[in-house]
């Protein structure tokens, strides 16, 4: 029967005991490396079991043989007879002679058996080969090369997982490394070793749990069961408790701020933050105390100030501690009271540096120092100042006597009239209420005094006398207001004398005299001024108004004699060559003429040519824009003027008379009165008259020779008051413009 008739020798049985991996059918080429999977962020989960495929009885053996053809069912118990060889040699040539898949296998699982013994004893004498070289060797050979490949078949498939898989996963063990676990779980993902598998990896994962690169294999493992596999982890959540107190204890131990932030960055749910968040704070802390962060140490005050655990309070005594010292040294160099009492105020209660006594020390020390130098200078402003840096003062009730003798001081000597009264309000009893009220009773004469002086007017003087009947400065009061009515009686008499004579150099030479009058000090040169008002515009005011009286006419050659001197106030006005008729109304040289040939006066000289001598003229009033078309002007000289006279009084067909410049002669053309009417605030005398020219200007006399009127351009007159009427010219009644006469011969 040759060596497949051979006793059987005892086969070496392969348990089944250590089930750890479920292992998926497919095969990988030797070489092979999966690439890794993606990291996935990573959560406690519940762990899930592991997904249990049901095992397929194991078939009869007779149902099996069978199905067999006699030559393999004659290999198989062939085999029973080299299953116990311990040369790899002998079972591959059996292999050879009997090339039958299931005789194949069993024969295959037998070396793998002697390779993996080989490499466990390390045997010196075994031949050297691939898969016995090492345990690397080993699995790349069995598990990821395809020297046994996966069977088709159910019951050879069980057979294949139950007597290769276990050498393997002692082989994994041995090998110890993180890489080949997780290529064997992605190779074998639906073995019934999966979960044994699965928790070697684990087991070994623990080992590397203090250290990042751990962490690393972590995601990576976990990424790999969730996301690619369908296996969930069976200790996920064990796993990552474990990572997040050995991580936690090595970050500690470490003690950098960047391992603080990985640390939170990769587990930002973990139990143990609270503690990490902790010592970076202690570390910004320590920065801030470095660099005198006053707001970072309040910003960590604040956020432990209320937290129980042992550590924030550390934290937070810490931060305390040292803003108290820096502050304290605030304090005391600013040297204020505010300073020190705040100072004490914001630490009652949390004195970890044990400093308020020093600052009590040194508020009392201030408060004696401030005390002394108000004293010293006994101003009420320095005892307002300590009351209020020392509101609770043992020495209250002295300071505040002090306090107010200070402001009565203060007030009286200011003269202060409102101060000195609010103070006698709000200290009714006070012992300087005499000297107060004293004060008042001088303040109150010095400016009755100074008001009737001011006024002059004895007035003032009586309504004190009534306020302070039997006051101390009474006498001197009567007698004042006695010489001030005696003076009063004198001037005004003196200014009565001078109407009179109706000279106001008169009453100028009394008030020289009488300098030391109280009226001529104050209002002499005032009244002064008046009176020549008064008397300047007496006579212009009764020739406007006043009615004539007598004959109403002159007699032709009184009249032809008053035309003829009239010569010496009547004259030319020329600007920038404009020129037009003026007249002289008043002594003093003041000119009557239309403001519409003064439209240049601003860059020409004005020149008034009166009697053929040319006399350089000022404006000294002009109407308004708007107003009458009438100015006067100033030349130097004494003039005998024209006199002035009423229109109101002039007689239907009164015969006027115009004096107007031509051609540098002085023209007397003649008209008649018709009427007089008003528009608005003007009054415009109508006159019948061929040869009176309204463009050539010229005042208009009547047979009293006094000036009534003056002529304007006829664009000037009111249209209300034109009539449809033959040779009928209008004139600007000078009663219109008595207001601006008046103005100019007083000088305003």
């Amino acid at each position: 029967m040759g060596r497949h008739t051979r006793a059987a020798l005892p086969v070496v049985a392969v348990g089944s005991t250590l089930l750890l991996l479920a292992l998926s059918c497919t095969s990988v080429p030797q070489g092979n490396r999966l690439p890794r999977p993606a990291e996935p962020k990573i959560t406690p989960e519940a762990a899930r079991p592991p997904v249990k495929r049901p095992v397929e009885s194991p078939p009869a053996t007779e149902p099996k043989l069978r199905s067999m053809s006699p030559q393999e069912q004659q290999a198989l118990e062939l085999l029973k007879s080299v299953k116990g060889a311990k040369k790899t040699s002998i079972l591959e040539r059996f292999i050879k002679d009997h090339p039958y898949p299931r005789v194949i296998l069993l024969a295959k699982f037998r070396i793998a058996e002697i390779d993996c013994s080989d490499v466990e004893t390390q045997n010196p004498f075994r031949p050297t080969r691939t898969s016995n070289s090492s345990w690397q060797a080993f699995v790349n050979y069995y598990a990821f090369g395809d020297y046994i490949p996966v069977p088709d078949d159910p019951e050879m498939q069980r057979i294949y997982y139950e007597q290769l898989h276990p050498l393997l996963i002692q082989a994994f063990e041995h090998l110890n490394s993180f890489d080949s676990w997780i290529r064997y779980l992605t190779t074998y993902s639906e073995n019934p070793y999966f979960g044994q598998a699965a928790e070697q990896v684990e087991k070994f994962l623990l080992t590397q749990a203090s250290r990042w690169e751990g962490y690393e294999m972590l995601k990576s493992y976990l990424a790999l069961c969730d996301v690619r596999l369908k296996h969930p982890s069976p200790n996920r959540d064990l796993l990552i408790r474990t990572f997040q107190e050995e991580l936690a204890n090595k970050v500690e131990k470490d003690d950098r701020m960047d391992q603080y932030r990985r640390y939170l960055e990769a587990f930002p749910d973990a139990s143990q933050r609270s503690r990490i968040v902790a010592r970076m704070d202690r570390m910004d802390l320590n920065d801030a105390c470095i660099k005198n962060d006053r707001v970072k140490m309040k910003e960590i005050i604040r956020k432990y100030e209320k937290d129980p655990d042992p550590m924030a309070k550390q934290i937070m005594g810490t931060a305390v501690n040292y803003l108290e010292r820096l502050e304290f040294k605030d304090a005391v160099t600013s040297g204020t009271v505010a300073a020190l009492r705040d100072f004490t105020v914001r630490y009652k209660g949390r004195d970890y540096a044990d400093l308020i006594k020093d600052a009590d020390a040194r508020l009392t020390k201030l408060h004696d120092q401030m005390l002394v130098k108000a004293r010293a200078a006994g101003g009420s402003r320095n005892y307002r100042q300590f009351l209020e840096s020392f509101p609770d003062t043992p020495q209250r009730a002295d300071v505040d006597r002090w306090l107010e003798e200070a402001e009565f001081k203060e007030a009286m000597a200011s003269r202060n009239r409102d101060q000195i009264m609010d103070l006698l309000t709000r200290y009714p009893n006070s012992r300087m209420r005499q000297p107060a009220l004293d004060r008042l009773e001088d303040i109150d004469y010095g400016e009755q005094k100074t008001k009737a002086v001011d006024e002059p007017s004895p007035g003032p003087l009586k309504r004190f006398l009534e306020t302070y009947p039997s006051g101390r400065h009474g006498a001197e009061a009567r007698k004042l207001i006695a010489d001030m009515e005696q003076q009063f009686a004198a001037y005004t008499a003196a200014i009565q004398k001078a109407r009179d004579a109706n000279n106001a150099s008169q009453f100028s030479a009394w008030l020289i005299e009488n300098q030391t009058n109280y009226f001529s000090a104050r209002r002499g040169q005032k009244d002064l001024d008046a009176l020549k008002r008064e008397l300047a515009t007496q006579q212009l005011n009764y020739d406007l108004t006043a009615a004539p009286t007598g004959s109403r006419t002159l007699l032709p050659i009184a009249l032809a004699r008053a035309l003829s001197e009239y010569e010496h106030a009547v004259g030319a006005v020329e600007v920038g060559g404009v020129a037009g008729t003026g007249f002289v109304f008043n002594r003093d040289g003041l000119v009557l003429t239309n403001a519409h040939i003064l439209r240049n006066a601003e860059k020409e000289k004005i020149t008034v040519k009166i009697d053929g001598q040319g006399r350089l003229a000022r404006i000294v009033a002009i109407a308004d824009p708007a107003g009458p078309d009438v100015a006067i002007l100033r030349i130097e000289g004494t003039f005998e003027p024209v006199p002035l006279g009423n229109s109101s009084a002039l007689s239907p067909r009164e015969e006027l008379i115009c004096l107007a410049v031509q051609g540098g002669k002085i023209e007397n053309l003649k008209g008649a009165y018709i009427n007089t009417r008003r528009a608005g605030q003007n009054e415009w005398v109508l006159i019948q008259s061929s040869r009176i020219s309204p463009n050539q200007g010229g005042v208009i006399l009547n047979q009293r020779a006094r000036a009534v009127a003056i002529m304007v351009p006829s664009d000037s007159v009111d249209p209300s008051v034109r009539e449809n009427a033959a040779e009928r010219v209008y004139a600007l009644s000078l009663r219109s413009i008595k207001p601006l006469l008046e103005k100019a011969v007083v000088g305003e």
